[in-house]
């Protein structure tokens, strides 16, 4: 198959909000773009410190595509967020999610539990990872 990947580029910077979003497409020859997902390195509120976001459509789960966009997302926000360390906050029932992040380093903080009853693990890694 002969794609070419496609990523747009925000970069924020006020004296609030220093953060990064990409939205990334697949093209193949004489067809529109696909989309494939997104990835954040922000603030949330969750936790103390930003939080890594990323999502991939269904048909991109399983082809390492969101371990290659977590190190990409890691090595920006070392090297030009000036972050030591990230956080990411992952449905405790996504099991492959988390295998994912126990593979490139991630540890375990705390369970979050939410207001139904629902359990999301609060994960930490160094960006120097």
């Amino acid at each position: 198959m002969n794609r070419q990947a496609l990523c747009t580029t925000r970069q924020h910077d006020t004296s609030l909000v220093r953060a990064a979003s990409w939205t990334c497409a697949a093209q193949r020859e004489g067809r529109r773009a696909r989309y494939i997902g997104h990835a954040e390195a922000k603030k949330t509120g969750n936790v103390d410190g930003h939080e890594l976001i990323t999502g991939l459509a269904p048909a991109y789960w399983g082809k390492g595509l969101g371990s290659e966009v977590i190190r990409v997302l890691l090595r920006h926000a070392c090297d030009n967020v000036g972050l030591k360390e990230a956080y990411g906050m992952v449905g405790a029932e996504n099991t492959a999610s988390l295998a994912m992040a126990e593979r490139l380093g991630f540890h375990h903080v705390r369970d979050v539990i939410g207001d139904d009853g629902s359990v999301t693990k609060m994960l930490i890694i160094s960006t120097a990872t």
